[in-house]
């Protein structure tokens, strides 16, 4: 790769370069990378912590870098000025935002906003276009990527329009728990009931009761704006099942 595609970013401990090296590696394409494209990623990249519900992004601006959550979550969001919200989705530790952005000239119409504490991994987008223009190949785990998030996007679409609530609601968490870093069996998911309710466009004393059902089945828990799966193995079974009734 050729020398000097990419600055080193200063003012970023060793701990920090150290995290954000492993956090690369750890991702579901990046981490298949070669090492040598890695640490130049890591070089050029630096993390930056978030209180609670603050904003990472404004809508309507361009995005100039990828935002990887290390800790916490992304709430993307529209706000009316009558003050209504709508969640479009959450973003868990491990997803990386911004991609897409980096390649064309759309910007994004919502709003991109921490939930909870938020520990958030900055890669400048000049630096991943170069990455690729200097080995193309790479192109294609960029597209694979996508394109799997595509198709998981496809099917909630097309069975949220006609499943019962519960059912909705497991497949909201099977697909939060594909877009985690290192899926395993038990899964903690940074999500409350009412964010729950703003993502599936129901109310938050239905999600209450449709949770309480699956909690009494042992399927999940929830506390504090968590929810936790242990064993997401058996929630996925139960989805398949209900889906072939």
């Amino acid at each position: 790769m050729s020398e000097g595609i990419v600055g080193i970013r200063r003012g970023v401990s060793a701990a920090d370069r150290k995290d954000i090296f492993n956090a690369i590696s750890a991702s579901q394409w990046l981490g298949t990378w070669p090492c040598e494209v890695r640490q130049l990623l890591a070089q050029s990249a630096w993390i930056k912590r978030y209180p609670n519900d603050t904003e990472v992004h404004p809508a309507g601006t361009p995005v100039r870098e990828l935002w990887m959550v290390m800790e916490g979550a992304l709430e993307l969001r529209r706000d009316a000025y009558t003050g209504a919200r709508s969640v479009l989705s959450f973003s868990q530790p491990g997803e990386i935002l911004g991609f897409n952005s980096q390649f064309s000239d759309a910007v994004p119409t919502y709003n991109v906003m921490t939930y909870g504490f938020t520990k958030l991994l900055h890669i400048p987008g000049s630096t991943m276009r170069d990455v690729l223009r200097e080995q193309p190949e790479l192109v294609w785990t960029v597209a694979s990527y996508y394109f799997t998030r595509l198709q998981l996007r496809t099917d909630y679409i097309a069975l949220h329009a006609t499943a019962p609530l519960k059912e909705r609601i497991i497949l909201q968490l099977l697909q939060m728990a594909r877009q985690t870093a290192n899926m395993t069996d038990e899964i903690h998911l940074r999500l409350s009931q009412e964010s729950l309710a703003f993502l599936l466009g129901t109310s938050r004393q239905s999600i209450n009761r449709e949770l309480k059902t699956l909690k009494d089945l042992g399927l999940i828990d929830y506390k504090g704006g968590k929810i936790h799966v242990p064993s997401l193995s058996t929630l996925m079974s139960l989805h398949d099942l209900s889906m072939k009734n």
